[in-house]
């Protein structure tokens, strides 16, 4: 990768307008750097045209799997359509949900945040629901004799949950307990990315119409419209983590 050509991009002047987004090398590694300890959440992440494509891609196939539970036999094994669980993992897991729109929630929540969380609605000691939670609504806490339990605020209050009532799908971990969140390691390299989007965007809504309106080569300018294309498809595909 030419490292050059990304600094060309980020310093030189839009068409019509004398202020780059980087002034010189410093500025630009400052941002990168500065971009580590800036949040991005995974709101502003689905903003980046690859997080974006690659959570929705993902998400949907595996939730378009089909999910089925067996039971073994004698002779090997068969569809387990009687148990109590096949109809809430197989066809109707709450009421406002299909089975693809569920699971496809819990895969996008693990790709964004780390984890996939539901509540497991019961009555009378069987389940006839899963709930899904908004991450940013569930903290898992883990205590120093090993304990641990799920904490969410449901109309305000404060509630405690047992893992058995928490239907948790996990992406990696460091330390087996606890899922590292995605977004935040690769903070700088989504956040370069928004970045030359929002050069571009500049660019395209102030200097391609100003170098139009100067007479200026029309083909220079779709030539400089495909360097930065080229170059920010670059940025996407860049890892500084």
């Amino acid at each position: 990768m030419d490292f050059s050509r990304i600094k060309d991009f980020f310093t030189r002047p839009i068409f019509g307008d004398n202020k780059p987004v980087f002034s010189n090398d410093f500025d630009m590694l400052s941002f990168m750097l500065a971009n580590q300890n800036n949040r991005i959440d995974s709101d502003r992440a689905m903003r980046c045209s690859t997080v974006n494509a690659c959570v929705n891609l993902i998400s949907s196939i595996i939730a378009q799997l089909p999910l089925v539970l067996y039971k073994r036999t004698e002779k090997g094994r068969e569809v387990a359509s009687e148990h109590k669980l096949y109809d809430i993992l197989h066809d109707t897991p709450n009421d406002y949900q299909t089975p693809i729109d569920f699971f496809q929630f819990m895969i996008a929540s693990m790709l964004l945040t780390g984890k996939g969380c539901a509540y497991i609605a019961r009555a009378g000691g069987r389940v006839v629901s899963l709930n899904p939670i908004s991450p940013d609504k569930i903290e898992e806490v883990w205590e120093d004799n090993g304990d641990h339990y799920f904490r969410t605020t449901v109309k305000g209050k404060d509630l405690r949950l047992l893992p058995k009532d928490i239907f948790c799908v996990k992406g990696l971990t460091l330390d087996g307990k606890n899922a590292i969140n995605p977004i935040e390691y690769a903070a700088t390299t989504i956040g370069v990315s928004l970045k030359a989007s929002e050069h571009n965007s500049n660019f395209l809504s102030k200097g391609y119409d100003k170098a139009l309106e100067n007479n200026d080569d029309q083909r220079d300018v779709e030539q400089e419209t495909a360097e930065m294309a080229e170059l920010e498809k670059a940025l996407n595909n860049l890892k500084f983590i």
